[in-house]
């Protein structure tokens, strides 16, 4: 396996606080070809050269003092200027909710230490294909989510049937149908499409904290409290949902429980 030539210009950040692992990454980096890299300490040195430069491909540990790959993922995914960076994850431990937690954040992969080059590799050369040539699905649910983003439902449904023709009725379509589902209005019918993408996968996070949210906007807090506590048992290191629910259960009276929960935010 190589990375093709017209790959080996990708800008590349590697983040990590251990210099030894920065160093190891980047010298196979460099064995793959690859000529425009940077490195950075923690997630805050990294977000001051995203900021800076132009980056396609963050390479982060998850687990960084200041601020770790996850807080640096948010960060940079905030602005709509930097959407076009992928992330790949780096764990010292494949758990589960570790994986899961890549997973709900929206890295495109994880790597566990220690690694060899080809995994790297590997990795890198299916975001950039991806990237560089997206299948026809992709393409699709790309227009679908800019039209959702823009709550222009007419096309939102439009390019979502074009996906359901190329895919069926997967759990990626029907999360998407009950995303567009809610933007419509219809809560009922969104949330039977959440419950039937936790049908077909009971480690589905996004639909336990999608039907939390919506719960708790209906002022259910009791299921909200049900449901975002399934989502952090899957995915404990959300501190935006920990936050939320230690609120939620403050509202309920159980203040010796919020303040457990705070105690992982």
């Amino acid at each position: 396996m190589s990375i093709p030539s017209e790959y080996l210009g990708t800008a590349i950040l590697s983040v990590d606080d251990e210099l030894s692992m920065r160093i190891t990454i980047n010298n196979m980096l460099i064995r793959m070809g690859f000529k425009n890299l940077m490195m950075a300490e923690n997630g805050k040195k990294a977000f001051e050269i995203v900021q800076a430069k132009n980056i396609d491909i963050i390479i982060a540990d998850i687990n960084m003092p200041i601020m770790n790959g996850i807080e640096l993922f948010k960060a940079v995914k905030e602005n709509k200027k930097y959407q076009h960076i992928k992330f790949i994850f780096v764990t010292a431990e494949a758990t589960r909710q570790i994986v899961a937690r890549a997973a709900e954040d929206g890295g495109e992969a994880y790597i566990i230490k220690p690694f060899i080059m080809s995994t790297v590799e590997e990795k890198l050369l299916k975001i950039l294909e991806k990237k560089h040539k997206p299948n026809e699905l992709e393409k699709i649910l790309k227009k679908f989510e800019e039209y959702l983003q823009q709550k222009d439902i007419e096309n939102a449904e439009f390019e979502l049937e074009k996906a359901k023709e190329l895919q069926g009725e997967s759990i990626k379509i029907i999360f998407n149908q009950a995303r567009l589902t809610y933007l419509q209005g219809n809560i009922n019918k969104t949330i039977e499409l959440y419950k039937e993408s936790i049908n077909r996968n009971p480690m589905f996070v996004k639909a336990y904290n999608a039907l939390g949210e919506i719960y708790e906007n209906l002022g259910e807090i009791t299921t909200a409290i049900r449901y975002y506590e399934i989502a952090h048992e899957i995915s404990p290191a959300n501190t935006e949902r920990l936050l939320t629910l230690s609120k939620l259960l403050h509202k309920t009276g159980d203040a010796e429980k919020a303040a457990n929960i705070l105690k992982g935010a």
